[in-house]
């Protein structure tokens, strides 16, 4: 099946709504993906079918809970996931992609060439060394515990920004480590997925205004 029926049943599947356009720009970044993956080893997803489902529709599950406008910092992106495919769906936001592997930033580099996506910017970095209060919304997939992505975040997050982080099967494990120090700031909802593929949960921290 092409790679764009195979991404258009997913995301049926899911319930979400993508304009044509930017199905366009998904499908070009799945093949991208695709090859370079074979030859990098990027993920551990070494099927297209398990690239739309795990990887990217995923990541556009994410992509209700952000503003409109911004600057999104994705942490630890890797491939670009899920900083990627929602820099494509939401072109007012400035993304930032970060991560301290020079191979998965080569990657990230060539496809945002690729895609002409003029709203991200790579960087080869580590989160600890981001520029403090920065950023309205942090996402993370598959990055450190929770408990370290908020000690990190909070630093880096405006007053009122938000970390989205996505779990897998722990999550309720992870969200109890830390509940009696931010509970009061924790929120946590269950994310459609795929084919059991994917991360399940969405823990949201907000970072206060004082």
């Amino acid at each position: 099946m092409p790679v764009k029926d195979l991404l258009i049943d997913s995301l049926n599947q899911t319930g979400l709504d993508i304009e044509e356009a930017h199905i366009e720009s998904l499908v070009q970044y799945i093949q991208l993906l695709e090859k370079w993956n074979k030859a990098f080893n990027l993920t551990a997803a070494d099927q297209v079918h398990e690239l739309i489902d795990r990887h990217v529709v995923d990541s556009l599950t994410l992509g209700c809970f952000l503003p409109n406008e911004g600057v999104v910092a994705d942490v630890g992106s890797g491939a670009g996931l899920p900083g990627i495919p929602l820099a494509i769906t939401h072109p007012m936001l400035t993304v930032e992609l970060v991560d301290s592997n020079g191979k998965k930033t080569r990657f990230m580099q060539h496809a945002t060439l690729e895609l002409g996506l003029k709203n991200t910017f790579i960087m080869r970095q580590r989160m600890e060394d981001l520029q403090e209060s920065s950023y309205d919304v942090i996402t993370a997939r598959a990055v450190a515990s929770l408990k370290v992505l908020i000690q990190r975040a909070d630093r880096l997050l405006k007053p009122g920004g938000e970390l989205l982080a996505q779990k897998g099967a722990k999550a309720d494990d992870e969200i109890a480590e830390v509940n009696s120090d931010w509970g009061e700031m924790l929120c946590s909802r269950r994310l459609p997925v795929v084919n059991d593929s994917g991360r399940s949960t969405l823990i949201r921290y907000k970072k206060s205004y004082v």
